[in-house]
């Protein structure tokens, strides 16, 4: 396990803190889907374990589409329920620390489950997020819809 915290930015809820995430450590490739298995125990676990839960409450396989292009662009196409309380799927993923070269990244999350065994005393999510784009390659949330998301 890995004692690290990550940083999930969302476009409707901001930042949302993961304490740890479980080994192995995620290897992220842009055009490809990682899973992170998210730990909650710290502080204001509970919330942030509640806040990420609802996102995975509201995916399935209509959800949210990705893929890549012949020339190995990603792109996805997002379906969000009228009722999910996000607005859209697009994070931003970051470590506190620079974790063996993590780097940062833009991603879509498209899956995940709820793990959790006993609420309150240490919630666990495994979540999935397809890789779009290294952080630094886009100024903005706005900037990456632009280029890589398919809204037809």
């Amino acid at each position: 396990m890995s004692d690290v915290s990550w940083t999930i930015n969302t476009v409707s809820d901001g930042d949302v803190t993961v304490d740890a995430v479980a080994s192995p450590r995620p290897t992220f490739r842009v055009g490809k889907t990682v899973t992170m298995t998210c730990l909650f125990h710290n502080g204001s676990h509970v919330s942030n374990y509640r806040t990420l839960r609802d996102y995975v409450e509201y995916i399935n396989d209509n959800t949210v589409q990705t893929g890549t292009s012949v020339r190995s662009v990603p792109f996805y196409r997002q379906t969000i329920h009228p009722r999910a309380p996000f607005t859209d799927l697009l994070v931003k993923i970051k470590s506190s620390s620079n974790v063996e070269q993590a780097g940062e990244y833009w991603a879509v999350l498209v899956g995940g489950s709820d793990e959790t065994r006993l609420v309150g005393g240490g919630e666990v999510l495994q979540l999935e997020f397809f890789i779009l784009a290294p952080l630094s390659e886009y100024n903005s949330g706005s900037d990456v819809s632009t280029d890589l998301e398919v809204t037809q």
